[in-house]
């Protein structure tokens, strides 16, 4: 857990060092993806017990264990795909275009649906999993459970 702790906190640092180079307007484009693998990563990697600070939180996801594991695994998972398509559209929009503070926000804030878009995806999948009471589907069960 404390390399993760030092992972996130050198992350943060070199995302705060290239945001007060006002020179390179390209790292702007690598925020929003680079924040969303690193998520991904902790969210698909990281064990924890469902909790109100971090996690996949809906309804379902917040059943029991089982769905909570679930529903971040494969939440985590879509991140980490999707973070990568993203980045390079995002840096390749941004060396065609002149890039400008307007054009970075406005990218940022296209980046933010692939960030939303989990949810759909990940609720889909928690509905043919698993039975409204948290409890797995026959055809989904685990080896452990048969």
């Amino acid at each position: 857990m404390t390399k993760i702790v030092l992972s996130v906190m050198a992350i943060i640092a070199v995302l705060g060092g290239l945001m007060l180079n006002q020179h390179n307007i390209y790292y702007m484009a690598f925020i929003v993806p680079a924040i969303m693998f690193l998520a991904g990563y902790i969210m698909y990697e990281v064990r924890i017990f469902p909790n109100c600070v971090f996690g996949y939180k809906t309804g379902m996801s917040m059943r029991n264990q089982d769905t909570w594991d679930f529903a971040n695994r494969y939440s985590g998972m879509l991140w980490m795909k999707w973070s990568v398509p993203l980045l390079i559209v995002s840096e390749l929009i941004m060396f065609l275009l002149k890039p400008s503070p307007a054009i970075a926000e406005g990218m940022i804030l296209i980046q933010l649906i692939p960030v939303l878009a989990v949810i759909p995806f990940t609720e889909k999948a928690l509905d043919k999993t698993f039975d409204r009471q948290g409890n797995r589907r026959e055809e989904y069960k685990t080896e452990e459970e048969l």
